[in-house]
């Protein structure tokens, strides 16, 4: 029986190697061992405190937050993208128990938002969703900011024909109306 440990490690050794630049460990590896520090400077309590004092900013030793910092250093997240694709794969998906068609989509129209992935990258997430609802009419969105929408307009996916791709900063308010559902828990997505 497949331990996680032994599940995390063929998941990171897979990554790695297939980052030919070897990114992903300078993107994910300065938070990771910032965390003691972190929790020292911090008295070890269990919350977070206010401001830019995370592992995060500790590790890469900036104030800036996440998707910032990356707007800054575009060559690491493309690393961080082809990390959180690699962290999802083989992983159940929330359509594995969903049947949005009978659930969330009778009596739609192409002008119904069906489903908007909040934060959503590349789109990898709306290209499922379509892929297992084909004949649903109605619009599929990939919402991110703007150095992602970018990347993802310019290198689409197969499969991302028909989702549209919109900037937007999932710390603001929401600006589509009438989402049937939204993929807007950016944990999911980060």
């Amino acid at each position: 029986m497949e331990s996680r440990f032994c599940k995390l490690n063929t998941r990171l050794t897979i990554l790695i190697l297939s980052d030919n630049r070897g990114r992903s460990y300078d993107v994910i590896a300065p938070p990771m061992f910032a965390i003691p520090q972190f929790f020292k400077e911090n008295g070890y309590r269990n919350t977070i405190p206010e401001g830019s004092n995370i592992p995060w900013t500790l590790g890469h030793h900036t104030t800036l937050p996440v998707f910032p910092w990356f707007q800054n250093h575009p060559e690491m997240l493309v690393s961080f993208m082809s990390w959180m694709k690699f962290n999802r794969d083989g992983l159940p998906v929330f359509l594995d128990t969903l049947d949005f068609k009978h659930e969330h989509a009778q009596n739609t129209d192409d002008s119904t938002i069906l489903f908007v992935d909040v934060g959503g990258g590349m789109g990898h997430q709306s290209v499922l969703f379509k892929e297992r609802n084909p004949d649903l009419l109605g619009r599929v969105v990939v919402q991110d900011l703007s150095a992602t929408i970018d990347r993802a307009k310019a290198n689409p996916l197969p499969g991302s024909n028909g989702v549209e791709f919109a900037v937007h900063d999932f710390f603001t308010p929401q600006p589509l109306k009438g989402i049937l559902v939204p993929n807007n828990n950016p944990l999911v997505n980060f």
